[in-house]
């Protein structure tokens, strides 16, 4: 699994769904709702295998249901996947 910030994973999908929407990135709010870009199911998902590549981890799609913005999905991601290992004794 890869290591990430949440400000990397705020990145990665605005830049993702920028290229889906063929829009600047800069237009993409990480605080507005995904619903809210226009985007359809099926940009949902790919963008979604964008970042399940990107985390190295797979992810249920009804997530982006229970975390609508790129904020609030990034820091599920952060906070679920880059939890610290426990130390050894």
């Amino acid at each position: 699994m890869n290591t990430f910030t949440e400000a990397q994973l705020i990145d990665f999908f605005r830049t993702k769904i920028a290229e889906e929407l063929g829009i600047d990135k800069n237009e993409i709010e990480p605080t507005i709702e995904f619903i809210n870009f226009g985007l359809d199911s099926v940009n949902a998902i790919f963008i979604l295998q964008h970042i399940e590549k990107y985390i190295g981890a797979e992810l249920n799609p009804l997530l982006l249901w229970d975390y609508p913005t790129i904020e609030s999905f990034s820091k599920y991601i952060v906070d679920t996947f880059n939890k610290p290992k426990s130390a050894h004794l």
